[in-house]
This record gives structure tokens, sequence and C-alpha cells, in this order.
């Protein structure tokens, strides 16, 4: 068991990312964990680069 320090309990937790989304009665709530969104937000900056970046440029020599 970790060991309980005398200032950790003026310390607070961390806050809890949560997107909640709501229909009519129903509510539906997910925990956002930071690695996850670190990830999804790594893969959108690539997606983003390749899409955006201009072509290649062909240095075909047609006659």
């Amino acid at each position: 068991m970790a060991r309980y320090r005398s200032e950790d309990r003026y310390r607070s937790n961390k806050p809890v990312r949560r997107i909640i989304v709501t229909k009519g009665d129903e509510v539906r709530s997910y925990v956002v964990r930071p690695w996850v969104a670190g990830s999804l937000a790594l893969v959108g900056a690539l997606f983003a680069a390749v899409y955006l970046a201009p072509p290649p440029i062909s240095c075909s020599a047609t006659g």
C-alpha cells in the first residue's frame, strides 16, 4: 500500500475530463483519458499535415 503523507490531504485530486451527451431524457457520460486525447490529436495533426501538403513535383521528361 502506498504511504500517505500529511500534505497529501490538502492536495485535490486531478479533475476528471468528461464528455456528457444528452438526448431527451437519455444522458450518457464518457470519461476521456489524457493519453487517448493526445493520441487522437497526434493522428489528427498528422492527417492534416499529409492532406494539406503540396503535391510532389514530377520531373517527367516528355519530348
